[in-house]
C-alpha cells in the first residue's frame, strides 16, 4: 500500500506544478482515498488514468482562458468594482505652525505667499524633488528663536517690493505654505541649474536659516544673503549671467525649469522705471519681498554658485592645481569635488580668492609630503583640526569673508545628519572626497 501511495503522490506532484493550490489539495485527497480504497488495480494503472483525466481538464481550462471575453447578464458573473486608489496619509510635520497660533506679529508673509503659484505652495512628495520639506521646516523652526517675541535685527521689513529694507522684524510663522514655497522653489532651482542640493542646504542653513526676509550685517539680502558684488556679478556676466540662465530655463524641457521659467524670464538687472541697478541698497527689497521671493533670490544664488564653480575650474587649470592633485593620486571626481568646495567657499571669500587660498596651501606644504584625502576633510566648528590640513590652513590664513566659513557649514551638515537619516538633507560626510 505504501508503494502505491508513493507512486501516486510522486505523480501528482509532477502534475501539480502547473496547477493551483486548490488542485493540489484535491489531488492529495485523491491519493489518500486510493490508499484506503482497497482497489486491486496497480498504482501505475490508477496514476495513468488520473493523468489522462487531468490532461483533459487542463485542455478545457486553457480553452476557457484563451477564449474572448463574453458578455453575460448573469448577476453572479458581474465584474468586481474597481478599487479606488487611496493616497497614503501624510505624516504630520511637527515643526509646522498655523497663522492663527502665531498671531499678527508673525503671520505677515502669509498674504503675499498666497499669491505664489500652487506649483510651489502645494506639498510635494520628497521622492520627486530630492529635498524633503522637513529639512527646511526643521531649520526654520529651531533657529533664530530670539525673534519670536521681539524685533530681531537680522530680519527685514520691506514697505515696497523694490525699496530699501528696514532692520527689525518678528520671526515669520513657519506655516505649511511658507515651508512648501521655500522647499519646492529650492528643489526646482537646484534641479534646473544643476546645483549639488545637499551641499547647498547646509550653506543656506548657515547663511539665513532659510528665512526669506533675513538681513545680514552689511544688508546682505534674503535667503541667499546676496551682497551687492554677487548681484552685480549675476547681472553683468556676459557668459554665465542672468540673461544666459534665463534662456537656459526657457529652452529646457525639464519639469523643474518649466516651473520657474515663466517667472525668471521677467527678471531685469535694473529697477523698472529707474536708472538704478537692483544691486543698490535702495533696491535690496527686490531680493527679500514675497511673492517674488524666494524664487528670485534663489535664482541669483544658483547663478552665483555656477559662476564660482566655473571660476574654480578655470583657475584649477591655470594654476596647474588639477595636475598637482592627480599626480598625488586624486581621481577626476575628487578634483571636481574640490572645485565644488572652492565654489562654496567662493560664495563667502570670492571665487578667485577661494582658489588662490587652495593654491597657496598646496605651495606651502613641505616638499615630499604626500597629499591625502584626509587633508581636505572639513570638520565642524570646534572639532580638532588635522595638523597640516587645508581646513587648518583656512583658519589661519583666510582673510576675505568669514574665517572658518566651511567649518560652520560642516557643523550645520552634522546637525542635519544627526536629526535626520544621514544623507537625507545634507551630504554625509560634508563635501567628502
Amino acid at each position: 500500500m505504501r508503494s502505491k501511495a508513493k507512486i501516486i503522490t510522486v505523480g501528482l506532484s509532477v502534475v501539480a506544478g502547473s496547477f493551483s493550490l486548490s488542485f493540489l489539495l484535491s489531488s492529495s485527497v485523491f491519493a489518500q482515498r486510493m490508499m484506503t480504497s482497497g482497489s486491486s488495480e496497480s498504482a501505475e494503472t490508477i496514476l495513468s488514468r488520473f493523468l489522462q483525466q487531468t490532461e483533459h481538464a487542463k485542455g478545457e481550462i486553457n480553452k476557457s482562458l484563451s477564449a474572448p471575453d463574453q458578455v453575460t447578464n448573469d448577476p453572479q458573473c458581474v465584474e468586481a468594482p474597481e478599487i479606488p486608489h487611496v493616497e497614503p496619509p501624510r505624516v504630520e510635520d511637527p515643526n509646522l505652525e498655523t497663522a492663527q497660533s502665531c498671531g499678527k506679529n508673525r503671520d505677515y508673509l502669509e498674504e503675499a505667499l498666497s499669491q505664489v503659484s500652487p506649483t510651489f505652495t502645494q506639498p510635494r512628495d520628497a521622492s520627486s524633488t530630492g529635498v524633503p520639506s522637513q529639512c527646511v521646516s526643521y531649520v526654520m523652526s529651531h533657529y533664530n528663536n530670539d525673534a519670536l517675541k521681539g524685533h530681531a535685527g537680522n530680519l527685514a521689513r520691506c514697505r515696497t517690493p523694490g525699496g530699501y529694507p528696514s532692520r527689525g522684524n518678528f520671526k515669520p510663522c513657519v506655516t505649511g505654505q511658507y515651508v512648501n514655497v521655500v522647499a519646492n522653489t529650492f528643489a526646482d532651482v537646484s534641479s534646473c541649474l544643476g546645483l549639488p542640493a545637499k551641499d547647498i542646504i547646509p550653506q543656506i542653513f548657515q547663511e539665513s536659516n532659510f528665512e526669506i526676509d533675513a538681513l545680514g550685517v552689511n544688508y546682505d539680502a534674503g535667503i541667499g544673503q546676496l551682497t551687492a558684488p554677487a548681484i552685480d556679478a549675476v547681472n553683468t556676466d556676459p557668459n554665465l549671467g542672468l540673461e544666459y540662465f534665463k534662456q537656459q530655463a526657457a529652452s529646457s524641457t525639464s519639469r523643474a525649469c518649466k516651473n520657474i521659467a515663466p517667472y525668471v524670464e521677467q527678471y531685469q538687472a535694473t529697477v523698472p522705471g529707474t536708472h538704478r541697478t537692483n544691486a543698490d541698497l535702495s533696491a535690496r527689497c527686490e531680493f527679500i519681498s514675497a511673492p517674488d521671493n524666494p524664487l528670485k533670490n534663489l535664482f541669483y544664488l544658483a547663478i552665483f554658485y555656477k559662476q564660482n564653480f566655473a571660476t574654480a575650474q578655470r583657475l584649477f587649470d591655470a594654476y596647474d592645481i588639477s595636475m598637482t592633485l592627480k599626480r598625488s593620486g586624486f581621481s577626476s571626481a575628487q578634483v571636481e569635488k574640490l572645485e565644488e568646495m572652492s565654489a562654496i567657499l567662493g560664495y563667502n571669500a570670492g571665487g578667485g580668492t577661494a582658489v588662490i587660498l587652495l593654491k597657496n596651501y598646496l605651495d606651502s606644504r613641505p616638499r615630499g609630503k604626500k597629499l591625502t584625502i584626509a587633508d581636505f576633510e572639513i570638520p565642524s566648528q570646534g572639532a580638532r583640526q588635522l595638523p597640516g590640513s587645508f581646513s587648518q590652513y583656512l583658519l589661519w590664513h583666510q582673510s576675505s569673508g568669514s574665517r572658518g566659513y566651511l567649518n560652520g557649514i560642516s557643523d550645520k551638515a552634522r546637525i542635519l545628519n544627526h536629526e535626520f537619516k544621514a544623507g537625507t538633507c545634507a551630504s554625509d560626510p560634508f563635501l567628502s572626497l
